[in-house]
């Protein structure tokens, strides 16, 4: 396992043990991020007070929390993608979630992270930052319609009716025309 895999799973055992020293030693001081339990409104995380701020209210909604980094992934550039099973208990019931995370680490610290609920939003969404588009060919042997975009066409105009149906339209309309 890489040093940045090992930072970012020592910070998530970190914030299992309860060890907010611990966790900020891995935190850049100017750090954004979001969090899936604030998405309601829309929040960013900025800074160690940010971090401290979020570190509270997780610890207030979730008195007994706890997390494990189930897969760790290096991305493209400074990214690493993680899979990581949170739970924690809200009166007397135990909640559980599996989420994706992407981290953003330079010079041995976690700079930035973004919390999705699929690994695929997590990938995306890494791809985007990165500029990259995705494109898909459809599996061997599947037939594929090729489509013309909707809207005016850049092509070769005509005047002719593309249908007998049409015809009768487009000679009325030409005849009304001034």
């Amino acid at each position: 396992m890489t040093a940045t895999l090992e930072k970012v799973r020592g910070a998530w055992e970190a914030i299992s043990a309860n060890d907010f020293e611990r966790f900020i030693e891995a935190v850049d001081p100017d750090v954004e991020f979001t969090s899936l339990i604030a998405e309601a409104e829309a929040v960013t995380y900025r800074g160690h007070a940010g971090v401290r701020r979020w570190w509270n209210s997780i610890r207030e909604t979730f008195p007994e929390f706890w997390a494990e980094a189930l897969e760790l992934r290096d991305l493209a550039g400074d990214d690493v993608l993680a899979r990581v099973c949170m739970c924690g208990m809200v009166q007397g019931m135990k909640v559980e979630q599996t989420i994706w995370q992407v981290l953003t680490i330079r010079n041995e610290l976690v700079v930035s992270w973004a919390v999705f609920r699929t690994e695929a939003e997590a990938l995306r969404s890494h791809r985007q930052r990165l500029g990259c588009q995705s494109a898909m060919s459809p599996p061997a042997g599947e037939e594929t319609t090729l489509r013309q975009p909707a809207g005016p066409s850049r092509g070769a105009s005509a005047t002719d009716a593309p249908s007998s149906a049409a015809r009768p339209v487009a000679s009325v309309m030409s005849a009304t025309s001034t």
